[in-house]
């Protein structure tokens, strides 16, 4: 869990040469998940945008972790109240 808020989920660090520290310093306190590259950027999209993400009843491990991540982080309450669906 992040102990403050980011509006970044992630970060795909691209290329060669170092992040500044305060790149660094940001990462570490907000916690943000980061993967690393040698590709340039435009080749580090291509990649991404060819996986493939599925959640079906073959992938039994990806339905579970769905619905812990719902349970974690929507609030079923507000969004049923919201969507005119509570009593």
């Amino acid at each position: 869990m992040r102990k403050t808020k980011s509006p970044l989920s992630g970060i795909v660090l691209t290329g060669q040469g170092t992040p500044e520290s305060r790149s660094i310093d940001y990462i570490i306190k907000h916690k943000i998940p980061m993967v690393r590259t040698e590709l340039d950027t435009y080749g580090s999209v291509l990649q991404i945008s060819k996986i493939e993400v599925k959640i079906n009843r073959d992938t039994p491990w990806k339905v579970r972790r769905a619905v812990e991540l719902i349970g974690e982080y929507v609030d079923i309450q507000l969004l049923t109240q919201r969507l005119g669906l509570s009593e």
